[in-house]
């Protein structure tokens, strides 16, 4: 069963004022992620964040159909509930960090849902418990390390309930030991709770251990399928030599992205 559908999906942008500005994003896209998949995004990172905000609603299609859940993104009256199911990491971490403190932060979704108190507390509870922050509920967030700030980003994701996990280059501005200890928790919770994690890369070694990757040049996808064959039949200047390694000898990606 697919959770997300693109069906000759276009995107563009007009800049109102500098015509010379505009472009084209995506083009004639049509792919689907199945549910329960691991699935990185590659290649021109305009690309790839158009086709998860796409996902999530925050852009709409010029031209095609994507659907998520069974949801049309265009039907405006179901935005809320689309973004409940596909919740979205930003790259700008910072942006999506709005309590002032940890636990209120993460409580912001579940209220907004008008959930009971109780259930509120519950959720905010095993999301941080779930990410490894359950001993910072009570820290202010602006104190909090880059590293922290993400997990509790994606513990107010989690608090949502989402089907799909959409991540935005979420590990930029991390160091390698803090990226090698983020993408291993995507993974267990992928693995633990069978969510469903669509995430743009920036290093080819992050997409070791996903299912598929999606690699976009030009605003056309170039290439859908497993990591393996896209290595051997591309070149990728500047590739790790660990990253073939760990591909080859099927060792942790984490591991080999934190000694990269």
């Amino acid at each position: 069963m697919n959770i997300i559908e693109f069906d000759a999906v276009d995107h563009a942008f007009r800049h109102p004022d500098q015509p010379a500005q505009s472009g084209t994003l995506l083009e004639g896209i049509t792919a689907s992620v199945e549910q329960g998949a691991f699935v990185v995004l590659l290649g021109d990172t305009s690309a790839t964040s158009a086709f998860l905000r796409l996902c999530n609603g925050l852009l709409m299609p010029t031209a095609g159909v994507v659907r998520v859940c069974g949801i049309d993104t265009r039907d405006q009256t179901r935005l809320w509930e689309l973004r409940r199911l596909a919740g979205m990491m930003f790259a700008d971490t910072d942006s999506q960090i709005i309590g002032a403190t940890v636990a209120e932060d993460v409580a912001f979704g579940p209220e907004n849902l008008g959930l009971a108190p109780r259930h509120i507390q519950s959720r905010v509870r095993d999301a941080l418990q779930v990410v490894g922050m359950d001993k910072h509920g009570d820290e202010a967030t602006h104190l909090l390390t880059q590293a922290q700030k993400l997990r509790v980003a994606l513990a107010g994701v989690l608090a949502m309930q989402p089907k799909c996990l959409l991540l935005e280059n979420v590990f930029a501005t991390l160091d390698p030991t803090a990226r090698s200890e983020f993408l291993e928790l995507l993974h267990g919770l992928h693995r633990g709770l069978g969510i469903t994690v669509v995430q743009a890369a920036n290093a080819i070694e992050e997409a070791v251990m996903a299912d598929r990757v999606m690699l976009f040049r030009a605003a056309k996808m170039a290439f859908a399928g497993a990591l393996s064959p896209l290595l051997a039949g591309h070149a990728w200047p500047g590739l790790p030599g660990l990253a073939r390694t760990a591909l080859a000898s099927g060792q942790n990606a984490a591991g080999a992205v934190a000694r990269c």
